[in-house]
């Protein structure tokens, strides 16, 4: 009876997370994403299979996206490209029809096994009040009376000497402050030569605005483990696409991403529009 009375509680929120997921797919959302819903679907499935370690970048690239035996996940990106995109999906799905759902999918950044979490708990945990301090005894009794807490008493002849001690350490740190400011102003360039403070305050800090990702020498878009996507190789004019033979390259999530160039004499050609860039 023990082990029947552990099983119940398994199979009840297998079968919660089976129904959030079909109502999921059956959104408009994902029918007319057919990829997503197909990646979504394989994820979930391998996770109600109890094969959860076997979600790889090699499995789905091969078993979703038919890549083939000899898929490089290093090169080929697509994996990482369509799990991006799903979460984008289903944020907007839970941010829209699927707001009221007590249950919610995610998918972990840099990972692809699913996961189910209530949204109440989140919801609470987003809007958990700040606990505050214990008061002490001698508070609450002084609140029960009604009687202002205090913490120090000072005479008249002291407050007026705390008073001209704050106002004199004020005056001097005033004081202080203008010194210091008349000489940076004095021993800065910027001050003999106009043209060049304004260049200063005009260039200072790099542009807002969209940014731009190009991989040079790859033929296929990156999403590196920021999420950030990186577009295949274009706008060149000139050299040739290499691939480096290395395969350990240290100190970095990505290998593959070091492993592209672009060599030889070449060029861009970036179509921008008029403005500042930070390269």
């Amino acid at each position: 009876m023990g082990t029947m009375a552990s099983k119940i509680p398994e199979s009840a929120d297998l079968a919660v997370q089976r129904a959030e997921a079909a109502e999921v797919l059956r959104s408009e959302h994902f029918t007319r994403a057919p990829m997503l819903a197909h990646l979504l679907s394989y994820l979930c499935e391998k996770l109600f299979a109890g094969e959860a370690s076997q979600i790889k970048e090699y499995s789905v690239g091969v078993e979703v996206f038919h890549r083939g035996a000899a898929f490089d996940q290093d090169a080929d990106s697509i994996v990482r490209v369509e799990a991006n995109r799903l979460r984008k999906r289903l944020a907007e799905y839970y941010a829209g029809p699927g707001a009221a759902h007590p249950l919610h999918i995610t998918i972990p950044l840099g990972q692809y096994v699913p996961e189910f979490k209530p949204a109440a708990a989140r919801q609470e945990e987003a809007s958990a009040p700040v606990p505050l301090p214990a008061a002490s005894p001698a508070g609450i009794e002084r609140a029960a009376t009604g009687e202002p807490q205090r913490w120090f008493r000072l005479s008249g002849r002291q407050r007026w000497g705390l008073a001209g001690a704050v106002a004199a350490l004020l005056l001097g740190l005033g004081c202080t402050w203008l010194i210091v400011r008349q000489m940076r102003q004095s021993s800065s360039p910027a001050a003999s030569n106009p043209s060049s403070a304004q260049f200063a305050e005009t260039q200072l800090g790099p542009p807002t605005g969209e940014e731009i990702r190009i991989l040079a020498g790859s033929g296929r878009s990156f999403v590196d483990h920021a999420g950030k996507l990186w577009n295949a190789d274009t706008d060149f004019d000139g050299g040739t696409a290499q691939k480096s033979s290395a395969e350990n390259i240290w100190r970095t999530q990505n290998p593959g991403f070091y492993r592209m160039s672009r060599q030889g004499q070449f060029r861009y050609n970036i179509p921008l529009k008029a403005g500042i860039y930070e390269l």
